[in-house]
């Protein structure tokens, strides 16, 4: 079967199209103009074989004006009605040939709400397993609760108890306040032994894109609050019937109190009546120290999804330099000094390249 790319210069119905998939929120047209730029442009890709479409991705050109390097990076991957690994391969091919073509230097694909993962066969693309928990909303209400532990139904019951109630705003003062609980939420994880972390590990989403997606009405911030004032507060980005939960932050008296499994619950039971068809907890930092966040996502009933990221080496001259330090950069083990060593080769790439090469 020959597959060919055809790149969609005015995507108008593309998200409502993606529903039919069941594809990622971060393959839809909104979510990509949220996060383009003059030198970050969305692009949209279909396949076809036989003159059927049988395909389809999207994400950033990343083309600096002052530099002749240019990247391709996906937040998800490659979506087909047909699940078929080999099908999917071919696909990969053909998005690798258009990339050689164009004068593309390196593709890029993360795994963000990708729930269709099918590993590539192709040498040309490296592979970073992950998981991600999600909340399935298409059960009757009383069983989402079920689906908990027993031990996060009764940290429910507690935070209610307590006076804890819910809410939802799209105030940028709310907003602002998260970040200062996430800074709380990070250092007392640190003290308690978990790894330490990135929390705006999304790229390129950055204030801007966040307010303006709260502005649009497709981000909510849902937080939890008593008469002492707000106790919690989860950024969720909601759009073509599914939700992320992307940004969450939480004072030391909302853990006195277990506030996050009360939150969450309510969450999720919100996005359930605006039609939400599960709630994507998101994935856990890498290493043994974070076994802990795995615990309690895994106590919320979730399901857990395995999916990869995926990446090619530099494909072409003179940015095929660089690979040697890809390549060690992968090998390195993870630990504290070899964290390091990989923050600095990222670093040192990202000052010899561009600042968008910050997804490198």
């Amino acid at each position: 079967m020959e597959i060919s790319l055809v790149e969609i210069e005015n995507p108008v119905t593309w998200d409502e199209e993606l529903i039919e998939y069941q594809a990622s929120i971060f393959l839809s047209s909104l979510w990509l103009q949220s996060v383009a730029t003059q030198s970050r442009i969305p692009v949209f890709f279909k396949f076809f074989a036989d003159y059927k479409e049988i395909a389809r991705i999207s994400g950033l050109m990343i083309c600096p004006a002052a530099d002749k390097l240019k990247l391709l990076f996906f937040y998800s991957g490659i979506v087909s009605k047909l699940r078929d690994p080999e099908i999917i391969s071919k696909c990969r091919l053909a998005l690798l040939n258009y990339a050689r073509t164009n004068g593309i230097s390196r593709i890029i694909i993360r795994s963000y709400d990708d729930k269709n993962c099918t590993q590539t066969r192709l040498p040309a693309f490296k592979i970073n397993k992950r998981v991600e928990y999600v909340i399935c909303l298409e059960r009757d209400k009383d069983m989402i609760l079920e689906g908990f532990h027993r031990s996060a139904r009764r940290v429910v019951r507690k935070a209610r108890t307590a006076g804890v109630s819910v809410g939802i705003s799209k105030s940028v003062q709310l907003y602002d306040l998260l970040f200062e609980m996430m800074t709380e939420t990070r250092h007392r994880r640190k003290r308690k032994g978990y790894g330490d972390y990135n929390a705006l590990s999304i790229p390129f989403f950055d204030r801007s894109a966040m307010l303006n997606l709260l502005k649009e009405d497709k981000a909510s911030l849902f937080y939890a609050e008593d008469k002492e004032g707000i106790l919690s507060v989860v950024y969720i980005f909601h759009h073509i019937n599914v939700s992320y939960a992307i940004l969450t932050g939480t004072t030391a008296r909302g853990y006195e109190l277990d506030v996050s499994a009360c939150l969450l619950y309510e969450i999720a039971i919100t996005l359930k009546d605006k039609g939400c068809r599960y709630l994507n907890l998101g994935g856990v930092p890498s290493g043994k120290k974070n076994s802990g966040i795995v615990q309690f996502k895994k106590s919320l009933g979730t399901d857990v999804v395995e999916s990869c990221e995926e990446s090619t080496n530099f494909i072409l001259f003179p940015w095929t330099l660089f690979n040697p330090l890809l390549f060690l950069r992968r090998k390195l083990p993870d630990r504290p000094f070899f964290r390091f060593c990989k923050k600095a080769m990222r670093k040192f790439m990202e000052i010899i390249l561009t600042p968008d090469s910050s997804v490198l």
